[in-house]
């Protein structure tokens, strides 16, 4: 598409300039889109395939160590551990059930002790420990 801007007036230039650089805004920005959606699909694409090599990788080294007759975990220092046991609860509601092990946030009742009885923390803890 050619124009001849020889027979336009000034004005006439100045909307098409205008014209001209909001479409190039817009094409600008929908390249831009489009751009970051496909580098988007290609990471996507990339961390899935580095997920396949490391499941192959591990099982491959899983197999060599089988056949030498250790695990892998064994070979690598890796073993797993057991979990540890929950917490044992210190502090009991003295109106019911609840119990709290003195970690995290305060519960809801501990809090209405202290309250109710104008107790500092340490003297309800006192009234509410569970003795073992």
């Amino acid at each position: 598409m050619t124009i001849d801007v020889s027979k336009l007036t000034f004005a006439e230039i100045t909307a098409l300039q205008e014209q001209l650089e909001q479409s190039k805004a817009q094409l600008e920005q929908e390249a831009k889109a489009t751009a970051r959606t496909e580098i988007k699909r290609a990471e996507e694409t990339h961390k899935e395939e580095v997920r396949q090599l490391e499941i192959d990788f591990r099982t491959l080294c899983e197999r060599i160590a089988a056949s030498h007759g250790f695990s892998l975990d064994a070979l690598t220092g890796h073993e797993r551990t057991t979990t540890r046991a929950p917490a044992r609860p210190q502090f009991k509601n003295p109106n019911g059930t609840q119990t709290w092990t003195g970690k995290g946030k305060r519960p809801i009742w501990f809090n209405d002790l202290m309250e109710s009885e104008r107790l500092t923390a340490d003297e309800a803890k006192d009234r509410s420990r569970i003795r073992y």
